[in-house]
């Protein structure tokens, strides 16, 4: 497993959380569109701009809407961002009761699942998950696609046309993307070695280039997670919201343990 498949694993455990919904609670959020055809102006310059992630800390609330074989359901949450590496997700049910929370500081990785009093955690993500994965785990990638950028990655144009800016990520497992003339990401696909998808995120920009819709879909059996995002405002959160310290009475898990089990089930 690489450091993006560790991400791809630690995204299953959320939507794990989320089929205990009822499947009638919400209308489910639409499909986002398909962008506009596109006349590419500088392929290279709007690769560069990919990859700069807006520094300001974000927050924006959403409509979640999560499918799986098994499962057909809608909730809300908020998503805080502040780059390069500080995470919080708060996934939460239709009366705004906590159901899942994700925190990152940008060294420690904690997520507490309040339904079965469970906080999964690393505290040195870096060096843990680098040990799992071959590599480093950064937060930072998913800060990146969350704002609706590209990873930190070494990463080269391979075609431009009407239909965008065709990019290839230099990752252990083919990983392409398309971007906008602005550098906005359209698409995000990861392929295992044999070519089979194994994850694609799109994107539907905002008029300020962060996302107004992302769409996750993992194949083999089919998840598909919207979210339609409800306005990105600028917060200053404190550090203590990148935090999460274990509730008395609750169970500790390790996160790297976690995500070898699923990723050996997967297999």
């Amino acid at each position: 497993m690489n450091r993006l498949a560790a991400l791809l694993s630690l995204l299953r455990t959320v939507l794990l959380s989320l089929t205990v919904l009822p499947s009638v609670l919400l209308v489910g959020c639409p499909r986002p569109k398909p962008p506009p055809a596109i006349v590419p102006a500088d392929p290279t310059a709007a690769l560069a701009a990919a990859q700069m992630v807006p520094g300001e800390p974000r927050q924006a609330r959403f409509n979640v809407h999560v499918t799986t074989p098994d499962n057909d359901a809608s909730t809300v949450g908020v998503l805080t961002l502040m780059p390069p590496d500080r995470l919080r997700l708060e996934i939460q049910t239709p009366l705004r009761t906590p159901m899942l929370l994700v925190v990152s500081d940008g060294t420690e990785v904690a997520v507490w699942r309040p339904r079965d009093r469970t906080v999964l955690r690393t505290p040195d993500a870096p060096a843990a998950l680098g040990e799992l994965t071959g590599g480093a785990v950064a937060m930072a990638d998913a800060v990146a696609l969350l704002s609706g950028r590209l990873p930190g990655l070494p990463a080269r144009v391979i075609a431009a046309d009407t239909e965008g800016i065709a990019v290839a990520l230099e990752t252990p497992v083919p990983v392409s993307a398309i971007l906008s003339p602005t550098g906005s990401l359209r698409s995000f696909e990861i392929h295992d070695d044999g070519g089979a998808l194994q994850a694609r995120l799109d994107v539907t920009p905002d008029a300020t280039g962060l996302p107004a819709t992302l769409r996750v879909e993992l194949p083999g059996p089919a998840w598909v997670l919207d979210l339609t995002m409800r306005g990105w405002a600028p917060v200053a959160p404190p550090d203590a919201a990148f935090m999460l310290s274990t509730p008395a009475g609750a169970t500790e898990v390790d996160l790297v343990e976690a995500l070898k089990e699923l990723g050996a089930e997967e297999e």
